[in-house]
């Protein structure tokens, strides 16, 4: 039996005294080039708790920092692992030096000052000798230790000090810990988090029973559509649905809207037919057989406030991409309302730019982000 605490499959643990004058660090992980608009989404949830917050704190993208009173720390714990479709891990900063760090030596200086003032800290994460630990290192800068030896570090370090404390050697595990630590490295600042998601990922969607061989990350699609204002959208469409998860993602931003979604594979649209039926919005989706270049067969003009796409980019339809991109969107066009949006997602950026004008479309933002390795950018059009 794992020893840890967890509920709500989150790790659980009361590191600070509860004190009104201190306050934590909360650290947050999600798309990058998308921050401010999680931060946005975070904000909605935890409301003025907050007491400060930036983004992107270590130089590196893809992170917002919240710092929240220690008696509001467990509330906003709550709100964000129950609520937040913007986020991918959740980190409680342990310590924050704001330094450049290439030196090893400097890596157990800096370490050791933090161990040495935070010995409530240790004893509650190592309350009980079952309590097993790893260390990650992340690093996007040149050092003169590589992440293993870092790594290797700080696990013996941390070790010393709570046999020093408690009286035994805390044991090490890489496969299933009770507690994560990651070190971050940039040119900005060294820090030490503990993974308050305990090695899984917010990311994860449980409506996913049909896999889409290209489908969009749900944490991803959610942005995006927030991006593009669904929340504020009466009807909402995607064109090229796939497997459903732009879908999904503007019907929880918002619970309002009238979703539409065509795809010109049966196949796709049966896998979207029960991806949304896990989802539990089947009554607000309406599926349909079609070809995204012909929208204007299929609904009136002026329908729509957002359209959210997903097109192909694959190296087989290179040679046919431009003419696909130019014919979806004068499509579009066609069916958006005067003030709607168009958001389109995808790697293509020449392309896709070159057929938005030829279009006529106006290119009201790019956005790029990072997904699954890949450089994506989001475009905002308008007519």
């Amino acid at each position: 039996m794992r020893p840890c605490s967890l509920e709500e499959g989150y790790l659980v643990m009361e590191l600070h005294e509860r004190e009104e004058s201190k306050t934590v660090k909360i650290l947050l992980s999600t798309i990058p080039g998308l921050e401010d608009i999680a931060l946005k989404d975070v904000k909605l949830l935890v409301g003025s708790i907050t007491s400060r917050t930036s983004l992107n704190p270590f130089g590196v993208r893809g992170y917002v920092l919240l710092e929240v009173p220690v008696t509001q720390r467990r509330r906003v714990l709550d709100k964000l692992f129950t609520h937040a479709r913007s986020l991918e891990k959740i980190f409680e900063v342990l310590c924050w030096h704001e330094a450049y760090t290439k030196e090893l030596d400097r890596v157990r200086e800096l370490l050791n000052d933090f161990l040495d003032e935070s010995l409530d800290v240790l004893r509650r994460i190592f309350s009980t000798k079952y309590t097993s630990f790893c260390v990650v290192i992340k690093k996007d800068v040149d050092t003169n230790f590589t992440s293993k030896e870092a790594a290797s570090l700080v696990g013996e370090e941390i070790s010393r000090k709570v046999v020093s404390i408690m009286g035994y050697n805390p044991p090490i595990s890489l496969d299933n810990p009770c507690v994560r630590f990651i070190v971050e490295i940039s040119e900005k600042a060294f820090a030490l988090l503990i993974d308050l998601s305990f090695g899984t990922s917010l990311r994860e969607r449980d409506y996913r029973v049909y896999y889409h061989p290209a489908a969009l990350d749900g944490v991803v699609a959610y942005l995006m559509a927030k991006l593009a204002g669904a929340e504020r959208a009466a009807r909402i469409l995607d064109p090229m649905c796939g497997s459903g998860t732009l879908l999904i993602e503007a019907a929880y931003l918002n619970p309002e809207a009238e979703l539409f979604g065509v795809d010109i594979n049966p196949q796709h649209l049966r896998g979207a037919s029960l991806n949304i039926s896990k989802a539990g919005i089947e009554k607000r989706v309406k599926l349909m057989l079609g070809d995204a270049r012909q929208l204007e067969n299929i609904f009136p003009q002026n329908f729509f406030d957002v359209i959210l796409v997903n097109p192909p980019y694959g190296i087989r339809l290179r040679a046919h991409l431009y003419s696909l991109y130019l014919d979806f969107l004068k499509s579009c066009k066609k069916v958006l309302r005067k003030e709607g949006i168009i958001a389109v997602i995808t790697p293509r950026v020449k392309t896709l730019r070159k057929a938005a004008l030829r279009s006529g479309l106006k290119i009201l933002e790019e956005r790029e982000v990072t997904h699954g390795g890949l450089f994506l950018r989001i475009f905002l059009l308008s007519l």
